[in-house]
């Protein structure tokens, strides 16, 4: 969505984008999980016992498959016994795409088209983005908070700073031949064809 006026000297563009990214790379799935509930359900030192403990038989909890404290030695915990796939201990997938992101800024720009030996170009945008998708990389995600209820992972992106400026100009120096001063003798040819030109970028910092 994008509106323009005409200023005099000026073009002045103010547009609203956005877009959505779905099925995005994300590591948000854990398929062997147990749910956040079981907490409450056994109490966390009882989920860290072994289950063929005394405290693992008082949860009666079922070995899920024969020779299950033999196979497994200390890992077999009561919390092991209740994942989905008991038998293993960890269960990594790669390229899940499962992620999802909104993107949404007011965008606005003001033009002066080259006239008396100026031009010049700013830009401001003031945007935010949310993604469940910031980092994919195994080595540099433990995964999610609790995979049945991913809400905690859905915050601002990393990348993108909230508010920036840009600014670009131009400048002839008025002197030298056919300009306003200095226009004839020596002094045109040696300051003649100067400008000043330059390009500013300010943002602000990143989202926390």
């Amino acid at each position: 969505l994008n509106v323009q006026r005409q200023l005099p000297g000026f073009v002045l563009d103010v547009a609203y984008v956005g877009n959505v990214g779905a099925h995005l790379g994300s590591r948000l799935i854990n398929p062997n999980q147990i749910p956040i509930g079981y907490v409450a359900q056994y109490g966390a030192s009882t989920l860290k016992s072994p289950l063929s403990s005394p405290a693992g038989i008082a949860s009666g909890v079922a070995a899920p498959f024969p020779n299950f404290s033999t196979s497994l030695g200390g890992a077999a915990t009561v919390a092991q016994a209740l994942k989905k796939y008991p038998q293993y201990t960890g269960i990594t997938v790669v390229k899940q795409n499962t992620g999802h992101s909104t993107y949404n800024a007011l965008q606005a720009r003001l033009q002066r088209q080259f006239s008396n030996g100026f031009s010049m170009l700013a830009s401001f945008t003031y945007a935010k983005q949310m993604s469940n998708a910031e980092d994919e990389i195994g080595q540099f995600n433990d995964g999610p908070q609790d995979t049945y209820s991913l809400g905690g992972e859905y915050v601002n992106a990393l990348t993108q700073p909230p508010l920036t400026f840009v600014i670009s100009y131009n400048y002839e120096l008025p002197f030298g031949y056919q300009r306003k001063f200095l226009n004839h003798g020596i002094l045109a040819s040696l300051l003649g064809g100067w400008g000043i030109s330059g390009i500013q970028h300010y943002q602000s910092g990143n989202p926390m």
